[in-house]
C-alpha cells in the first residue's frame, strides 16, 4: 500500500501494474501512485470508458 499522503486511498488494483496504490487524486481522478507504473491514469480511463458505454 502507498504511504498515506493526504489523499483518500481507493480500494482495488491498478489496472495498468495491478498494484494495491491507488488513490482518488485532487482532481477526483483514480490515480495510481506507483512511480515505475506504466499508466498511472489507467483506472480512471477504464471508468470514463465504462461511465460513457453506460449512457
Amino acid at each position: 500500500m502507498p504511504e498515506q499522503t493526504g489523499l483518500p486511498t481507493v480500494q482495488g488494483h491498478c489496472p495498468a501494474c495491478h498494484s494495491e496504490s491507488l488513490f482518488l487524486g485532487s482532481s477526483g481522478y483514480v490515480t495510481c501512485a506507483r512511480i515505475d507504473c506504466p499508466e498511472p491514469d489507467a483506472a480512471s480511463t477504464l471508468l470514463e470508458r465504462t461511465t460513457e458505454g453506460a449512457r
